[in-house]
């Protein structure tokens, strides 16, 4: 099977923990993804949020070239594209995000929790701040695609109707269905629709915070309900993996990437193969090449 994933933390982990992208024990290594027979990454780049904005800032440019550094890969595997997770560490300055862009960064996850120069995340009311409005409006002028995963219900629906005015693109790279479980950090059905509306694709957690109420029980039996309510939504084309590894606690059962072929003949059995392919690799695979610039 080929797996394409728009959503891990290990970029940050490796960082953390000196530790390397071949082997390491963390929940993605390349030697453990030998399992799959393709695998790519949207590797996130998030910092700490105790840190400050300029603190974030010097360790985004270290994380990255740390994962550069330990993550001489072959073709088909590694990190098809970076993204930013949590832009506060733009400090006000426009012209960071055009050198993060030269630096790989394709997609934005405008904030992470709280408040910030940005805007409101899940846990706030709060829309998006002039700064912030300008740091999405630039990112539909350079290419960089819109992350609402994060984003409080204010904020998601002020960049989707800015999306639909410019005729740009919005993804929601790890982001489980509200209908499903009514998390504050999920997706509702509307903004499911509006996202696919636009051309964009929305990947689904396995963060187990996010899949039941009952977190110590979750299985992969949640993640398949989480997938049919979205197939429900005619998400076929539109739906894929944007599991959180190394950035969120797992179903029980799932240790990590060795963990995706089991899901993978989940998907198969309840959906079918077709299906399953769209899900793990296609969806992804499409949306990229016509998409990133």
């Amino acid at each position: 099977m080929r797996f394409f994933d728009l959503h891990c933390d290990t970029a940050y982990e490796m960082y953390a923990q000196n530790k390397g992208f071949k082997q390491n024990d963390l929940a993605i290594s390349l030697e453990r993804a030998k399992c799959l027979g393709e695998y790519k990454q949207v590797m996130a780049l998030w910092c700490r949020n105790d840190r400050t904005d300029e603190e974030c800032f010097a360790d985004f440019l270290e994380m990255h070239e740390n994962f550069l550094r330990h993550s001489p890969v072959p073709a088909s595997f590694g990190p098809f594209a970076f993204s930013l997770e949590d832009a506060r560490l733009l400090c006000g300055d426009l012209e960071r995000l055009d050198l993060l862009h030269s630096m790989g960064i394709k997609f934005l996850i405008p904030m992470w929790k709280g408040e910030s120069i940005i805007g409101g995340a899940f846990d706030t009311d709060t829309g998006l701040t002039d700064f912030g409005k300008a740091v999405i409006e630039r990112c539909f002028e350079i290419g960089i695609i819109p992350d609402i995963s994060h984003c409080s219900l204010k904020s998601a629906d002020e960049i989707l109707n800015m999306a639909e005015e410019k005729g740009g693109v919005v993804i929601a790279s790890h982001s489980c269905s509200y209908s499903v479980y009514s998390h504050p950090r999920n997706l509702r059905d509307e903004q499911f629709l509006r996202i696919k509306e636009l051309g964009g694709i929305v990947g689904l957690s396995l963060c187990a915070y996010h899949l039941t109420e009952k977190k110590e029980k979750c299985t992969a039996d949640d993640i398949m309900r989480h997938f049919e309510h979205y197939l429900s939504l005619s998400g076929e084309d539109f739906t894929c993996f944007g599991a959180d590894m190394d950035g969120a606690p797992m179903p029980c059962g799932v240790s990590g990437i060795e963990s995706i072929p089991m899901i993978y003949e989940m998907l198969c059995s309840r959906f079918g193969r077709k299906i399953a392919n769209k899900l793990t690799y296609d969806n992804v695979s499409i949306f990229m090449e016509k998409n990133l610039k």
